[in-house]
């Protein structure tokens, strides 16, 4: 981010490549360690200095401290040792192979239920919403038509259910990514992605809640006012009940 001692920025930043490269190439844990010095933090592997975070490569928009940037710098650096050696790991990758492949497995579980799911709920469905809308009526006039009203619920459903299958795939995905060390960055910023879309969603739906509670108690009621005011008309049909200014 800044020049030391007459050396760029990018100078700095490739003679730090090559430093780690170098360092890597010899044996040993490649340990990962932060040492204070005289012009900054060094960041270390195994005792070796890689590179120095000076106060000038500090980011203003975090209000990090020195110590702070280095950690950090210093965990971004061992992520990625860890993960480079694991990519030349045998083992490492068939036992990410096989992650990927029992997700995968899963994966195509999870659509199968969420289909046969679908076509449960839908029947259902359908057959309640036949069985209030025929209930709804005022003299002899349906206050909802049942086709219009079947046609919603199915899109309503389908809504879900495409939704459903959206996040199922998008996890997958991210976990198929995350398994592998050269694609696992991938996916975790895949799932971030995911978290940053759905959230809000989420939050304006447990927003909406209220109002929806509302309309369905609106609804519950005009039902139940609709239903006492056909059997009061039954009975004054039947002659249960007579009403002296209809006379």
């Amino acid at each position: 981010r800044s020049s030391l001692l007459g050396v760029s920025a990018l100078d700095r930043s490739k003679r730090a490549h090559t430093r780690i490269h170098a360092q890597l190439e010899l044996s040993g844990p490649h340990a990962v360690s932060v040492k204070e010095g005289a012009l900054g933090m060094e960041v270390q592997i195994n005792g070796g200095t890689s590179f120095v975070v000076t106060p000038g490569d500090l980011d203003p928009a975090r209000e990090d401290t020195l110590e702070q940037a280095a950690q950090r710098a210093a965990a971004a650096l061992a992520i990625a040792i860890g993960e480079s050696a694991e990519s030349r790991n045998v083992e490492a990758l068939s036992r990410a192979l096989a992650l990927a492949l029992g997700g995968t497995v899963l994966y195509c579980v999870l659509l199968w239920v969420a289909a046969r799911t679908r076509r449960a709920l839908l029947g259902q469905l359908v057959a309640l919403t036949h069985r209030h809308t025929a209930k709804l009526h005022v003299g002899g006039v349906a206050l909802l038509q049942r086709e219009r009203l079947t046609r919603f619920v199915q899109l309503m459903l389908t809504l879900v259910y495409r939704l459903v299958l959206v996040l199922i795939t998008v996890e997958w995905l991210s976990f198929a990514l995350r398994s592998f060390p050269f694609t696992r960055a991938w996916g975790e910023s895949l799932n971030g992605y995911l978290l940053s879309l759905v959230m809000p969603i989420f939050t304006q739906a447990i927003e909406a809640i209220p109002e929806l509670l509302t309309a369905l108690l609106i609804f519950y009621l005009a039902y139940l006012f609709t239903q006492a005011l056909g059997r009061f008309f039954d009975r004054v049909q039947s002659g249960g009940v007579r009403l002296q200014w209809l006379d």
